[in-house]
């Protein structure tokens, strides 16, 4: 046997152990797989042979279980070990599930792989542990050992990432591939072999004979002069010290989470990337800093940066990397877009946007005349969208959507009295607009909004959009639908309702009176519900219904 068996173990090894356990008449399935009876019968006869009964198979185990040879014994006690260290058998693990398991919060302090083990997803080393003597630590050991702490095997661990995230780690022989993230303080890399580069956000770092096929970058000036390597440790590329700006260790992000976390209005003034990031949420990023410096009057200079890319300690750029979202919300004042790309569409409702070296693969919208006044571009930054100023009445954020929910909820009692959709929606189910609202003229005017357009300073229209659904209740008050296209029959319940500069593709179903149509197009019927609906019906004379125009009852 070439390694250590324990429950859940499997193979032609097992296969043997269950053929000597049959000896001494467990009546085991020789099956090869290290299961609830094959650990009852090991635990059983090591208690009856004067062993610990942990249901660990090793060296002592095994002379036990065949003696019959001194020579057996001794050769297989010289390539059968114990458990790493003295480590509880759930974690030793042979599968990736109880390996990421091990390492997690929940784990343990100290988690071995009995094989070679690769990963398709990044994974976090993750929580504060003891060691059997009391101290912190934690540890990944990628190798078995003997009685007499030889090792008798290494083993590769494979990951697209490995973030470590428990403070006195170390990982200790065999290999790992992939990019090494060490976000904790006191971690060690001991006789192993990395292949990937490797970051250092904390102090302490150490490299006791271990080799590193790629570079190694300090993020922090501490983690740089803390770090220890021996004279048996090689880098084969840079070992650098990245700061993008003077940016804190609490700014450097490498997850969506981290980034949203450091962008609110108690982060920091500058959050940094170290990797490409995608996410599925919205990015607001809120709150008003400074950057430390001061302006010729002596005044702290106004300033917010989310940093796209790694430099070095000439202030070069390393590496570029792509930010993925639907849309960011920049409500902080003079907000810096630097060094990489963007991927989505960017909401501009705060003075001095800037693009520095910046790619946006999207449309840039100004919520405010300011906003769109003062932003600012260098020459090598690129907009491959529209810059659109959107100042649809005075409509605030909270009223411009993009998506299902966030309409549902606007045209709702609890909404807002204006509401404006910023792209074509489709819904595949009945819509309501309820609710009493006033508009934001002086004196205010009981009105209601829903606006399928965008339009620029001028209030020229630029953008009509398309709203798809089976249907509409209109029940609010002195409601319009404005611009754009309504895909879906249309049914009127509050009393003043129109239809301005709309094409409405369905039937039309009025309850009220008082309906009117202004440059409107109804590619369907008219329904009065009753001959009080059809009171105060006017039209104008660019407005046109396609079908009949009909009374209930008449």
């Amino acid at each position: 046997m070439l390694r250590l068996l324990v429950e859940g173990s499997f193979g032609e090894d097992v296969k043997l152990l269950q053929t000597l356990l049959n000896k001494f008449s467990y009546n085991l399935s020789v099956d090869g797989f290290f299961g609830k009876l094959t650990a009852a019968a090991v635990r059983t006869f090591q208690g009856a042979n004067g062993l610990a009964a942990d249901g660990i198979v090793g060296p002592k185990t095994l002379a036990k279980l065949a003696p019959v040879t001194s020579g057996t014994a001794t050769s297989e006690e010289k390539t059968v070990g114990p458990a790493v260290d003295t480590v509880a058998t759930a974690s030793i693990v042979d599968n990736n599930a109880d390996f990421e398991k091990a390492i997690g919060k929940d784990g343990f302090w100290l988690a071995a792989t009995l094989k070679d083990l690769t990963f398709t997803t990044p994974l976090v080393l993750d929580g504060n542990f003891v060691n059997d003597d009391g101290k912190e630590a934690r540890k990944i050991a990628l190798y078995t050992q003997d009685a007499d702490h030889n090792v008798i095997d290494n083993f590769t661990l494979k990951a697209p990432k490995l973030t470590i995230q428990s403070p006195s780690g170390r990982l200790q022989n065999g290999a790992f591939v992939g990019d090494l993230y060490v976000n904790a303080a006191k971690f060690e890399i001991r006789n192993t072999k990395v292949t990937g580069n490797v970051y250092v956000s904390e102090a302490g770092f150490k490299m006791t004979n271990a080799k590193i096929e790629g570079s190694v970058h300090f993020t922090t000036q501490a983690a740089k002069d803390g770090a220890i390597i021996d004279a048996k440790s090689t880098v084969s590329g840079e070992m650098i010290l990245v700061q993008p700006d003077v940016v804190t260790t609490a700014s450097l992000v490498d997850n969506a989470d981290a980034m949203t976390a450091g962008l609110k209005s108690d982060g920091k003034w500058i959050v940094a990337a170290l990797r490409d990031i995608k996410t599925d949420k919205e990015v607001v990023i809120n709150g008003t800093f400074t950057d430390g410096k001061k302006d010729a009057e002596g005044n702290d200079i106004i300033r917010r940066k989310l940093a796209f890319y790694s430099q070095d300690d000439k202030r070069n750029i390393t590496r570029v990397f792509t930010l993925t979202a639907p849309k960011v919300w920049v409500n902080s004042p003079n907000t810096v877009f630097q060094g990489g790309i963007f991927n989505g569409d960017v909401y501009v409702n705060a003075k001095g946007f800037n693009l520095v070296k910046q790619t946006v693969n999207g449309n840039i919208y100004f919520m405010t005349q300011e906003a769109k006044d003062t932003f600012k571009t260098d020459a090598v930054s690129k907009v491959n969208g529209e810059k659109v100023l959107i100042q649809v009445d005075a409509v605030t954020n909270a009223s411009l959507v993009d998506n299902v929910a966030d309409l549902e909820k606007g045209i709702g009692t609890e909404g807002t009295w204006i509401l404006s959709i910023s792209r074509d929606l489709a819904v595949n189910k009945a819509l309501v607009m309820d609710g009493e609202f006033e508009n934001t003229k002086i004196p205010p005017a009981v009105a209601r909004k829903l606006a399928l357009y965008s339009q620029d300073a001028d209030h020229k229209i630029t953008r009509n959009f398309t709203l798809m659904a089976q249907r509409i209740t209109v029940k609010s008050p002195n409601a319009r639908i404005q611009g754009g296209i309504f895909d879906g029959n249309v049914y009127v319940e509050g009393t003043n309702f129109q239809l301005v500069n709309t094409t409405v593709d369905g039937n039309v179903y009025v309850s009220t009176p008082n309906f009117k149509m202004t440059n409107s197009k109804i590619v369907g019927n008219l329904v009065f519900m009753n001959a009080e609906a059809a009171v105060g019906f006017t039209m104008d004379e660019k407005s046109a219904v396609t079908g009949s125009t009909s009374t209930v009852g008449q």
